[in-house]
Protein backbone atom coordinates (compact mmCIF):
# COMPACT_ATOMS: atom_id res chain seq x y z
CA UNK A 1 0.00 0.00 0.00
CA UNK A 2 1.31 3.31 -0.79
CA UNK A 3 0.70 5.39 2.84
CA UNK A 4 2.35 2.18 4.66
CA UNK A 5 4.93 2.60 2.32
CA UNK A 6 5.15 6.68 2.06
CA UNK A 7 5.36 6.34 6.08
CA UNK A 8 7.92 3.86 5.84
CA UNK A 9 10.14 6.12 4.15
CA UNK A 10 9.33 9.10 5.88
CA UNK A 11 12.28 11.49 6.57
CA UNK A 12 13.02 11.48 10.21
CA UNK A 13 13.56 15.20 10.48
CA UNK A 14 11.16 18.69 9.82
CA UNK A 15 13.81 20.19 8.23
CA UNK A 16 14.27 17.13 5.67
CA UNK A 17 10.46 16.86 4.94
CA UNK A 18 10.91 20.66 4.00
CA UNK A 19 13.65 20.16 1.46
CA UNK A 20 11.80 17.36 0.35
CA UNK A 21 8.50 18.96 -0.48
CA UNK A 22 6.30 16.79 1.80
CA UNK A 23 5.61 19.57 4.24
CA UNK A 24 4.52 22.94 3.87
CA UNK A 25 6.62 24.22 6.52
CA UNK A 26 8.65 24.00 9.30
CA UNK A 27 7.59 26.26 12.78
CA UNK A 28 9.12 25.80 16.34
CA UNK A 29 7.76 23.92 18.63
CA UNK A 30 5.97 26.95 20.78
CA UNK A 31 3.94 28.03 17.68
CA UNK A 32 2.94 24.35 16.31
CA UNK A 33 -1.11 24.69 17.93
CA UNK A 34 -0.68 28.00 16.85
CA UNK A 35 0.26 27.19 13.39
CA UNK A 36 -2.38 24.03 12.97
CA UNK A 37 -5.38 26.15 14.64
CA UNK A 38 -4.93 29.00 11.75
CA UNK A 39 -4.49 26.29 9.38
CA UNK A 40 -8.12 24.58 10.31
CA UNK A 41 -9.43 27.58 10.24
CA UNK A 42 -8.50 28.30 7.00
CA UNK A 43 -9.43 24.56 5.81
CA UNK A 44 -12.99 25.83 7.49
CA UNK A 45 -13.63 28.77 5.08
CA UNK A 46 -13.74 27.14 2.02
CA UNK A 47 -16.63 25.59 0.97
CA UNK A 48 -18.13 23.16 3.30
CA UNK A 49 -18.95 20.59 0.93
CA UNK A 50 -15.62 21.26 -1.30
CA UNK A 51 -13.68 20.16 1.84
CA UNK A 52 -15.51 16.89 2.89
CA UNK A 53 -15.07 16.14 -0.73
CA UNK A 54 -11.41 16.70 -0.78
CA UNK A 55 -10.85 14.56 2.35
CA UNK A 56 -12.53 11.74 0.89
CA UNK A 57 -10.38 12.10 -2.27
CA UNK A 58 -7.41 12.18 -0.02
CA UNK A 59 -8.73 8.91 2.16
CA UNK A 60 -9.15 6.97 -0.66
CA UNK A 61 -6.34 7.81 -2.44
CA UNK A 62 -4.40 7.26 0.21
CA UNK A 63 -5.55 3.94 0.74
CA UNK A 64 -4.72 2.32 -2.24
CA UNK A 65 -1.21 3.17 -4.87
CA UNK A 66 -0.25 5.75 -5.94
CA UNK A 67 -1.18 5.15 -9.64
CA UNK A 68 -4.89 4.43 -8.57
CA UNK A 69 -5.00 7.58 -6.12
CA UNK A 70 -4.23 9.72 -9.28
CA UNK A 71 -7.37 8.03 -11.18
CA UNK A 72 -9.44 8.75 -8.25
CA UNK A 73 -8.55 12.55 -8.05
CA UNK A 74 -8.96 12.53 -11.94
CA UNK A 75 -12.35 11.13 -12.04
CA UNK A 76 -13.54 12.89 -8.96
CA UNK A 77 -12.01 16.38 -11.06
CA UNK A 78 -13.59 15.73 -14.12
CA UNK A 79 -17.14 14.99 -12.50
CA UNK A 80 -17.50 18.02 -10.39
CA UNK A 81 -15.63 20.16 -13.21
CA UNK A 82 -18.06 19.15 -15.71
CA UNK A 83 -21.00 20.37 -13.35
CA UNK A 84 -19.64 23.82 -12.51
CA UNK A 85 -20.21 26.89 -14.44
CA UNK A 86 -17.72 29.53 -15.76
CA UNK A 87 -19.57 31.95 -13.54
CA UNK A 88 -19.05 29.64 -10.47
CA UNK A 89 -15.36 29.28 -10.97
CA UNK A 90 -14.59 32.68 -11.64
CA UNK A 91 -16.62 33.01 -8.07
CA UNK A 92 -14.55 30.82 -6.05
CA UNK A 93 -11.33 31.60 -7.68
CA UNK A 94 -11.87 35.51 -6.98
CA UNK A 95 -12.63 33.50 -3.15
CA UNK A 96 -9.30 31.98 -3.21
CA UNK A 97 -7.41 35.38 -4.14
CA UNK A 98 -9.31 36.92 -1.31
CA UNK A 99 -8.61 34.47 1.63
CA UNK A 100 -5.24 34.52 0.08
CA UNK A 101 -4.74 38.13 0.37
CA UNK A 102 -6.10 37.91 4.03
CA UNK A 103 -3.80 35.36 4.94
CA UNK A 104 -0.81 37.52 4.22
Amino acid sequence: RFASAARSAAPTSARIAAAAASSQRVVPPSQLMIQARALACDMLSVLPHMLIAYKKVIDEGYATTFSDGMAIERARADANNGAISPEEIESRREAVRTRAHNQK
